[in-house]
C-alpha cells in the first residue's frame, strides 16, 4: 500500500511476519505499484523506532 504527502510517499511493505513503513522522496521516478515485488536494504542509521504506547522508552 501507499500514500502520497506532496513531495513523500510512504510506502508499506509486507514483509511475511511483518510490515515496515517507508519514506520515500518522491521523485516522480521510482513509484512503485501495489502488489510490486521490491528488495529491501536497510541501513541502521535510517531507522526510527518508537516504543509501544503505554511503555516506557528503554535507554540504550
Amino acid at each position: 500500500m501507499r500514500e502520497y504527502y506532496g513531495l513523500y510517499i510512504k510506502y508499506y511493505i509486507d514483509l511475511g511476519s511483518q510490515t515496515i513503513k517507508v519514506i520515500e522522496k518522491n521523485d516522480g521516478v521510482r513509484i512503485y505499484e501495489e502488489g510490486q515485488q521490491v528488495s529491501v536494504v536497510i541501513d541502521p542509521r535510517d531507522v526510527m523506532a518508537y516504543a509501544p504506547s503505554g511503555e516506557d522508552v528503554v535507554a540504550q
